[in-house]
């Protein structure tokens, strides 16, 4: 049950908090534009925070679907994962462990009358947080998603929260926690939030969850790896009831004109076995819609289809080149992107926070990368930004439609890394053929319609 009424009733019965609530110094003849120019009086409101649970069994290779609350302002998603306890032999080094960024499912989707509103991938969801979040954000963000820091050999002394999945004694290991962000368009801004309180209908959140082999990997004798159970955290936020209903007779008009939201979704592709030094051209026919960015990286498929430790999607391989070109014409060309180093100057130019410490070559002052086993180079990830800046999802402006284009394609070059004894630039060496990642996010509208009976619903406006 929701605590908003309990909050709205406590600051009711404050004084000061009435005092703040009728003053008229701010407004009117007796405000000053000089003085107040700035403050800014939102309606009464409070924020709660839901836990729920899946509707039905969660567990490994299935889809788990959740009913999310039917009151509020859905304002932020999270996937709170527990993987279950096992157990390895008294003389096992090393038992069942989790994989680097092994994010527990494939896609999510938010799900209204049977249809889909928007929907995110899991590749997506890693390379939008890598590059929009810096500093000790980005630490904790790792902790959440349990991923190996770079230059972190071990952490045995944290017992049974142990997160190494490559070098720690993992031989008897409790209940481990993950903590998913899930980047919907609501979760953008105040007045984007997703109001489910007006809703006629329920509005579910389905999970395509991975299985057991694509999180785990086991070198010993083991018990598990564990059962996955998975429940939703949402951050909610609620009007008080006379704003509420002040809001809603403005907004939802029976028949009237929808109120409508800038929202999200997107689109992955995955060009599989392509020669690591290569050249070649993909077909983005799949991509449609008013693209805001393009996500892109190369990683070595032998590391996605091998098992036990070496098992990993991200082992990112650097690109020469990427030029995105619709009958012929270039739209957008990243070159020399190792041979001059332009990468840097391309992350740079982004204005992301985040901004991906150099590789080091192994002999430098730096850590030694040549195996890449706790360490991700977030350089090789290239975006190509449609929009001014990075966290601006609040705007139509700056994005191109993918639907208009004849013939969209991206153009690659891949770099020729060294030998395993002579890395290059990258601190990688040719590891054989890649998987290149394309990860589309596009705008689309969600709308909610009154009807003549006064019954809302939101529908997708897509292209």
């Amino acid at each position: 049950m929701s605590s908003a009424s309990t909050q709205f009733r406590a600051n009711e019965n404050g004084s000061l908090y009435n005092s703040i609530k009728n003053r008229d110094s701010a407004i009117g003849g007796r405000g000053n534009p000089f003085l107040y120019v700035s403050e800014q009086n939102f309606a009464p409101s409070c924020k709660t925070k839901i836990e729920v649970s899946a509707q039905n069994t969660a567990g490994y290779d299935r889809t788990i679907k959740y009913e999310l609350p039917n009151y509020g302002l859905l304002n932020k998603l999270y996937l709170k994962v527990e993987f279950g306890a096992h157990t390895g032999t008294a003389t096992s080094a090393k038992t069942t462990q989790l994989r680097q960024l092994p994010v527990p499912f494939t896609e999510c989707r938010i799900v209204y009358q049977g249809s889909t509103i928007a929907r995110i991938s899991d590749r997506y969801i890693v390379a939008r947080l890598h590059t929009e979040t810096e500093g000790k954000r980005l630490e904790y963000l790792n902790e959440m998603l349990i991923n190996v820091p770079p230059k972190a050999s071990s952490f045995a002394a944290a017992g049974n929260h142990d997160r190494d999945h490559a070098t720690a004694d993992a031989r008897a290991q409790g209940a481990q926690f993950m903590y998913v962000p899930l980047p919907f368009w609501f979760s953008e801004s105040l007045s984007r939030n997703l109001d489910l309180e007006v809703l006629s209908d329920k509005v579910y959140l389905e999970v395509d969850s991975r299985s057991s082999g694509d999180l785990w990997c086991q070198t010993d004798t083991v018990t598990g790896p564990g059962t996955l159970s998975a429940s939703l955290v949402c951050y909610m936020n609620e009007l008080h009831a006379d704003e509420r209903r002040a809001f809603n007779a403005v907004s939802y008009k029976p028949a009237g004109v929808p109120l409508t939201q800038l929202a999200l979704s997107t689109t992955t592709h995955i060009e599989s076995n392509v020669a690591y030094g290569s050249s070649g051209a993909i077909k983005l026919n799949s991509f449609s819609g008013q693209v805001q960015r393009l996500y892109i990286w190369a990683y070595v498929k032998s590391l996605e289809d091998a098992a036990g430790v070496t098992k990993n999607i991200w082992k990112m391989m650097p690109f020469d080149k990427l030029v995105l070109k619709s009958s012929g014409t270039e739209i957008y060309k990243m070159e020399h992107l190792r041979d001059h180093d332009e990468k840097y100057l391309e992350w740079f130019n982004q204005n992301t926070p985040f901004v991906p410490a150099k590789a080091a070559l192994a002999g430098d002052s730096g850590e030694d990368r040549a195996n890449n086993t706790g360490s991700i180079f977030w350089e090789n990830l290239y975006c190509i930004n449609f929009k001014e800046g990075w966290g601006n999802r609040g705007s139509a402006d700056g994005s191109l439609n993918f639907g208009a284009l004849s013939i969209p394609e991206l153009e690659y070059t891949l770099s020729t890394a060294g030998t395993a004894a002579t890395l290059d630039k990258s601190g990688l060496h040719n590891a054989g053929n890649v998987n290149i990642c394309i990860a589309s996010e596009q705008l689309n509208l969600v709308s909610y319609i009154t009807n003549a009976n006064g019954s809302t619903h939101i529908r997708s406006l897509t292209e």
